[in-house]
């Protein structure tokens, strides 16, 4: 009898660790029947993991809920960055930049999601990099708060805060309200609510970021196309809505058919909800199914709600539309609430609403959350980050680089990899110095490195374990030269020039041997490398750099029209639009001469015949020119576009245009191409370049990579062997000088 309470103890035990493998296995088999993975999501296994976590994590929620099991939680209070913000009785958070030199600052109200902990990395982002008071609101959610709960609390504190812009030092000219998901469900109802209230300051813009905006029409191509597609499927989102209405599971098939529906109200709403209004290409391959179904009487007074403009937004009147403000609005191609967006934005255009409309190929509803996640970030994350931040720069609250280059400082590792590391400044420029800790008894090599990035991205923290891996008995200072939005060219040269003279003139300080200092960058800044070692060709009282090291570089901005320009125009992570938006920026360049650049009729004929002998595609080997039609080159000459794009055409911007005798002056070089890279070509006329005036290059061509993958080799989920591969000739072409 004494071993009844053991026995029972170990059955209890052995049916609890039964029950947890049950739920998983069954999990991990509903996910691979039932789930659809779209092909072109990037990191396909990665996004199966994410989603059978959280399909896992719903389930254990669902079982908890039917045993009255629950966690203590806490919906209406959080702790706030920088003090805590009371607005009534509601939980909000508030990010304040610490520092800023304006008198009045902007501000945006974002509706969360999720809680206010879920996008605090991101609104301290928004509010840091904009220099604006960003208030998240923590609006009550279930279980415990039903609609409209949340709506009332996204209002009323809302208000509260367009009441105290005084306060935090607010331009009342320029408040954003933003949300996404069901966020930008109750940004849209508030919008709509304001209109009319003199009391209050006039919303500057909205954003939405994949919202709902609707509740009548389940039956749009979205909802068919992506009803299995994580992580908000078809299922999920009903059993959201039923829970959020408090309307019994039972009228779930009525919902999605639309039987609740009044003939007379579909009438008068389809010119809104009619599938005809979202464009061909998003419901070609979908036959659209009768809606709405049958009408049920019993089920319109259980439903109607659902037809208020409070709940659907989307089907408010004309005139309320009309006097909106601006939208940004962002629709993600795999999303069962696309063709929402999609729809409002017709009603808001229709209306003379100006609209900018992002849309995400390989996004799915809810990446947003993941971007600062790491392992579980996805490219669609930056994407919309990208669109965000040129929206904000249209309504100048801030700069599109800086807001994106903010992000990418904010989530690189900073961790050090036994390696002496040190902060300091030649003069007023920032580098980095990275030396090995062993003792050496002859001085070491010295490598500079500037580090790429288009001039927007990049700093010296994601190139720290870079430094580190290029470290083998070398000194390796890297340097921070200045970059948009507030610097253009020349400032960039005139940084990294200044800064390698500066070492070049210091190498005893530092223990390096004068004969075997490498210059070496990526992308941009192996075009500051080209150019600086240009510069540097007979400078009698400096030593002589002992060879170059140009990874994926760009190299001229004359000519848009070779292989690799077109052949990779839509490969990441540099797309013919990022480049060309990058190159305009950086040299102060009006975006409307794009065209103009790019088909070369900026350039006037006598230049092409100068340059031609350089530049023609001919030069390329015919390996990467198999399946090429060279355009005519250049287009008919455009004067105006001429003036306004001309220093582009200087050996300062476009190294590959350098005489040939200055060519023949300049150190050795190790290339490195990639197969997938629209800047390919240019590194390839300059090996040819070279090699015709008889400086000895070594050529390193990646079969598999793509523009900027050396920044992943240390980001190990990340990583790809193209990047390892690339770092590890370096090195070993580095320890063979």
């Amino acid at each position: 009898s004494a071993m009844l309470p053991l026995i029972a103890s170990g059955l209890f035990l052995a049916a609890i660790c039964l029950l947890v493998l049950g739920v998983n296995l069954w999990v991990l088999l509903d996910h691979f029947l039932k789930i659809d993975v779209p092909p072109s999501i990037p990191q396909r296994t990665r996004f199966r993991i994410l989603h059978y976590a959280f399909h896992l994590t719903v389930t254990w929620e669902e079982y908890f809920h039917t045993f009255d099991f629950s966690f203590p939680r806490s919906n209406l209070h959080f702790l706030v960055w920088p003090p805590f913000v009371p607005l009534l009785s509601l939980g909000v958070r508030s990010s304040v930049p610490i520092s800023t030199q304006a008198q009045t600052l902007k501000a945006s109200i974002w509706l969360c999601q999720g809680t206010a902990d879920s996008y605090h990395t991101l609104c301290c982002f928004l509010a840091r990099e904009t220099d604006s008071v960003l208030l998240a609101v923590g609006y009550r959610k279930l279980p415990e708060h039903p609609h409209p709960v949340g709506l009332q609390d996204c209002l009323c504190a809302s208000i509260h805060f367009l009441k105290s812009l005084k306060t935090y030092g607010v331009d009342p000219s320029r408040v954003v309200i933003c949300g996404e998901s069901i966020g930008g469900s109750a940004a849209a109802s508030i919008l709509q609510i304001l209109l009319g209230r003199l009391d209050l300051p006039k919303i500057r813009a909205q954003v939405l970021i994949y919202p709902i905006l609707q509740a009548i029409n389940f039956q749009l191509p979205s909802h068919l196309q992506n009803q299995n597609v994580p992580f908000l499927t078809r299922d999920l989102m009903i059993t959201c809505i039923l829970n959020y209405f408090s309307i019994d599971p039972s009228w779930k098939d009525v919902i999605l058919t639309g039987s609740y529906i009044p003939q007379d109200t579909w009438m008068k709403y389809r010119k809104w909800l009619g599938s005809d209004n979202i464009p061909q290409r998003f419901g070609n391959k979908i036959q659209q199914p009768e809606f709405p179904g049958p009408f049920n009487k019993s089920a319109y007074p259980e439903l109607k709600d659902f037809l208020d403009i409070k709940i659907s937004p989307l089907v408010a009147d004309n005139e309320v539309i009309a006097q909106l403000p601006e939208a940004l609005l962002v629709s993600i191609h795999w999303d069962v609430l696309r063709d929402d967006i999609l729809l409002y934005k017709k009603h808001l255009e229709d209306q003379g609403v100006p609209v900018t409309w992002y849309h995400v190929e390989d996004g799915f509803h809810g990446c947003l959350l993941l971007f600062d996640k790491k392992i579980f970030s996805f490219p669609c994350c930056w994407n919309i980050i990208n669109a965000v931040g040129n929206i904000l720069e249209k309504m100048n609250i801030c700069s599109m680089p800086g807001f994106v280059c903010l992000v990418q400082d904010c989530i690189v590792s900073k961790e050090s990899h036994g390696v002496f590391v040190k902060d300091l400044h030649f003069g007023t420029i920032p580098v980095r110095l990275f030396q090995p800790k062993a003792a050496s008894s002859k001085p070491r090599r010295g490598i500079i490195f500037l580090h790429g990035g288009g001039a927007v991205l990049g700093s010296l923290d994601p190139q720290s374990l870079l430094g580190f891996s290029f470290l083998h008995y070398k000194i390796k200072p890297c340097i921070r030269y200045r970059k948009l939005p507030y610097y253009h060219h020349p400032y960039i040269l005139y940084d990294c020039l200044n800064a390698s003279i500066h070492f070049l003139k210091s190498l005893n300080a530092y223990g390096v041997d004068p004969s075997r200092v490498v210059l070496c960058g990526d992308s941009i800044g192996a075009a500051a490398v080209a150019i600086v070692t240009q510069n540097l060709v007979g400078r009698a009282d400096l030593p002589k750099i002992r060879a170059q090291v140009l990874l994926y570089p760009v190299l001229q901005a004359l000519y848009f029209q070779f292989p690799s320009n077109l052949q990779n125009a839509n490969v990441p992570f540099l797309t013919k639009d990022f480049m060309m938006t990058c190159v305009c920026k950086y040299m102060s360049i009006d975006p409307s001469w794009k065209d103009a650049m790019l088909t070369g009729a900026c350039m006037p004929p006598s230049t092409w015949k100068k340059y031609e002998k350089w530049l023609s595609p001919d030069n390329i080997p015919k390996m990467f020119r198999s399946e090429y039609q060279q355009p005519q080159s250049p287009a008919p000459f455009n004067e105006a576009a001429y003036l306004e794009t001309k220093h582009t055409m200087s050996v300062d911007a476009s190294p590959l245009l350098a005489e040939d005798k200055v060519i023949a002056q300049v150190p050795e070089a190790f290339l490195v191409t990639l197969q997938w890279d629209i800047l390919r070509d240019d590194a390839l006329l300059y090996k040819k370049r070279l090699e015709d005036q008889g400086v000895p290059v070594t050529w390193y061509h990646v079969a598999d990579g793509f523009h900027g993958c050396i920044i992943l080799f240390d980001k190990k989920f990340f990583s790809f062997p193209c990047a390892l591969n690339i770092v590890n000739a370096v090195v070993s072409y580095i320890k063979g000088l």
